[in-house]
């Protein structure tokens, strides 16, 4: 009579372990198909644009929703830092009025710094629309436009190099088995 050991299951823990590892492993080998890492890199890149913080959180969600690997969003997601934030988001704003039907002209700092100290002052709910119409709007517009903009050709661009990566790797594999097999031949010829 065999005695058996009563079945182990695995926790919660341990299954989301074994779920970032394949994930890890995924995007750092490139065992994803090509277009899954373009997306996934797409939604990153295009979250590192909008003007929020958490755009790593978002880039994850992005490339969940559009099919993407979401561990390949993570690196692209970070375009946007305290060194790149500033430029990317008055780039965004200028593109955002550029569009936007009207003459708006853009603000400046110091009419920006005296919408601010009105907020301050009178803790007027006008004067805070009046800034929120006048900043953020023309801001998410232009930050949205910004990031496709980037998206699309960084989708196209590493799709293709994921794909030239996973092509040279096949090429080796093959070239390393051929060489073994021929090396085995030898071998027994030998003997």
């Amino acid at each position: 009579m065999k005695i058996s050991a009563p079945p182990v299951r695995k926790g919660w823990l341990y299954q989301l372990r074994i779920r970032i590892i394949l994930g890890l492993r995924g995007v750092l080998l490139l065992e994803d198909p090509p277009s899954r890492l373009g997306l996934g890199a797409a939604a990153g890149i295009f979250a590192s644009a909008l003007p929020v913080f958490g755009q790593t959180l978002i880039g994850l969600v992005l490339a969940r929703l559009i099919g993407g690997n979401p561990l390949a969003s993570i690196p692209w997601s970070w375009l946007s830092n305290p060194l790149t934030t500033v430029p990317i988001w008055y780039a965004g704003y200028r593109i955002g009025l550029a569009l936007l039907p009207g003459d708006s002209q853009p603000i400046a700092y110091a009419d920006l710094a005296v919408l601010i100290s009105a907020i301050g002052q009178d803790g007027g709910l006008r004067t805070m629309l009046d800034l929120l119409g006048d900043l953020l709007v023309p801001l998410w517009l232009g930050c949205s436009v910004l990031g496709m903009a980037m998206a699309i050709p960084g989708y196209l661009i590493i799709r293709r190099v994921a794909s030239a990566i996973q092509a040279r790797r096949q090429r080796q594999r093959a070239a390393w088995l051929e060489s073994r097999a021929t090396a085995g031949v030898e071998g027994i010829r030998a003997i």
